[in-house]
């Protein structure tokens, strides 16, 4: 149960958890793009050319958009329940760090499930 009144501000340090924990899922989110190699055309063959090239690219982008949709689900449940949250308590620390590591993971962990 809360102790302040429905309008008031959400404390400071809950405010930086929930900060952190956003810019953790933005890295999370966003970085894996660059691990997608942009295709080199030795010779002008036209778009079938390029068609090609990105058609080899097809695992990768496969991993990308995994982890994307994989990434946002965990970040809607987080914000959820970090909306809810009124009070800080340093409980909810560990837990929530214990989640971050996951989500940092799971690009690498998703790269290697689609790859093997």
């Amino acid at each position: 149960m809360s102790d302040k009144a429905p309008g008031e501000p959400r404390s400071a340090p809950l405010e930086r958890l929930a900060m952190f924990s956003n810019a953790v899922f933005a890295l999370a989110i966003s970085l894996p793009v660059l691990g997608i190699d942009t295709p080199r055309i030795e010779e002008a063959g036209g778009w079938w050319q390029n068609i090609l090239a990105l058609h080899a690219l097809t695992p990768s982008f496969l991993v990308f958009t995994l982890n994307f949709l994989v990434t946002g689900l965990f970040w809607l449940g987080q914000h959820r329940l970090m909306r809810d949250v009124r009070r800080y308590d340093p409980a909810i620390v560990v837990p929530t760090m214990f989640l971050l590591l996951t989500i940092v993971f799971l690009p690498w962990s998703t790269k290697f499930a689609v790859v093997n």
